[in-house]
C-alpha cells in the first residue's frame, strides 16, 4: 500500500474504525464508514448508530452523513417511505445532516451503508492520533 499524504493524520490500518483527515483548519475532519448487516425495523437510526459509535468515542462531532439504501425490489412504497423518515428523523435528533443519498432496487434485499463525517478538535488528539481516553473509553 502506498504511504498516505501528509493531510492523513489516521489512516488505513488494522484496528482502526476511522480515518482523520488534517485540512488545514482549526479542525480535524474525522470519517467512519459502515453498513448494516441485518434486518431491522429501525434500520436509519441503526445505520446512525453504528456509524455515529465510532466517531462519537474518539471524542468527534458527528456533522454528515451519506446513505447508500439498497431496497427489496418488491417493497411497497409506504415501507420505502417509513425507512427513509426512520433515517431523516434521526439524523435531526442527533443534529446530524443528511448530505447526500444513493438509493436503489436490489433482487437480494435490503442493504443500507453510510458514511459519516465528523469535526474534531486537535485538542482531543495524542501523538496526532485520536485519543479514546479522552473520551472516557
Amino acid at each position: 500500500m502506498p504511504p498516505n499524504p501528509s493531510s492523513v493524520v489516521v489512516g488505513d490500518a488494522l484496528g482502526e474504525d476511522a480515518a482523520v483527515l488534517d485540512l488545514g483548519g482549526d479542525e480535524l475532519l474525522m470519517a467512519a464508514s459502515d453498513p448494516i448487516t441485518f434486518a431491522s425495523e429501525r434500520i436509519g437510526r441503526d445505520l446512525l448508530a453504528v456509524n455515529e459509535n465510532d466517531l462519537v468515542t474518539a471524542g468527534a462531532r458527528p456533522r454528515w452523513l451519506l446513505v447508500t439504501l439498497l431496497l427489496p425490489e418488491r417493497i411497497e412504497i409506504g415501507e420505502a417511505e417509513r425507512l427513509m423518515d426512520d433515517l431523516v428523523i434521526a439524523a435531526r435528533e442527533h443534529e446530524i445532516a443528511l448530505v447526500g443519498d444513493a438509493i436503489g432496487l436490489d433482487p437480494l434485499g435490503l442493504l443500507a451503508s453510510g458514511a459519516l463525517l465528523a469535526t474534531l478538535q486537535p485538542s482531543l488528539t495524542s501523538h496526532a492520533r485520536p485519543s479514546r481516553a479522552n473520551a472516557g473509553v
